[in-house]
């Protein structure tokens, strides 16, 4: 479509988890034989760079009915605003639940709840990837984070990974194996490049243009090659109750 945004001008970490989100939904898409998917995107919504409100993972699922929820107030189309620990939608809605980088902003009490929400509206898969409790991705994010600092920049959604911590994904592990559900996990954003990527990119003063071909050097030829340790996040495919196939 002409009016499609360039994904591969899209910022390199957003770039990384939609792509696998993506591939994600190629596997569920498979294995239903069908080719369009109910998604569900939780925390979904994004104004990009040049201030445009936008919902990510439709561009990215450009043939599946995509639905975004989030906080924020927007009139997009496929936008409903709406909390992820109280969705508002029948059980099993969605073929494919999808979140990306939403789980470490949520206050820490709330999200069993909120993990438990993104199962009840999922049929068949929950993809849940972002940054986990780890020595070695804190390390870098308070490094990040004093780096900006010296800028006189506080980035809001760092500092509350900072604040509320990052969740962890043993006790996600845990609450799985309760609900008897199957999972796999894997490494997704080599660490190292992650933050080298990042300080660029949040350094002030650097032109859009300037950034955004930068990125699309980097999706285009390295991003391929960061889905292993150490890693920033990590990427939980989750299947429902009778569909292990779907992870095997």
């Amino acid at each position: 479509m002409a009016d499609s945004p360039d994904l591969l001008t899209f910022p390199f970490d957003q770039f990384q988890r939609y792509s696998t989100a993506a591939k994600v939904a190629d596997s569920v898409r498979a294995y239903l034989g069908k080719s369009q998917l109910r998604v569900l995107d939780v925390g979904g919504f994004h104004s990009t760079r040049r201030g445009l409100a936008m919902l990510p993972l439709v561009q990215f699922l450009p043939s599946d009915l995509v639905i975004a929820t989030d906080l924020a107030e927007s009139v997009l189309p496929n936008y409903v605003r709406a909390s992820g620990a109280a969705l508002p939608f029948a059980p099993e809605a969605f073929e494919l639940v999808v979140t990306c980088d939403t789980l470490e902003h949520v206050l820490p009490p709330s999200r069993t709840a909120f993990i438990n929400e993104l199962l009840r509206v999922a049929s068949h898969c929950v993809f849940l990837i972002g940054p986990f409790d780890d020595e070695s991705t804190s390390r870098a994010e308070r490094l990040l984070y004093d780096r900006l600092a010296t800028y006189g920049y506080q980035h809001e959604p760092l500092s509350e990974h900072i604040e509320r911590g990052l969740p962890s994904a043993e006790n996600l592990r845990t609450l799985l194996v309760q609900h008897g559900l199957p999972s796999i996990d894997f490494p997704d954003g080599y660490l190292p490049n992650w933050l080298a990527m990042m300080s660029v990119n949040l350094t002030p003063g650097l032109s859009v243009d300037m950034l955004e071909e930068l990125d699309r050097f980097y999706n285009r030829h390295l991003s391929p090659f960061d889905r292993r340790e150490p890693s920033y996040r990590r990427a939980f495919a989750i299947a429902k109750q009778g569909h292990d196939g779907l992870i095997s």
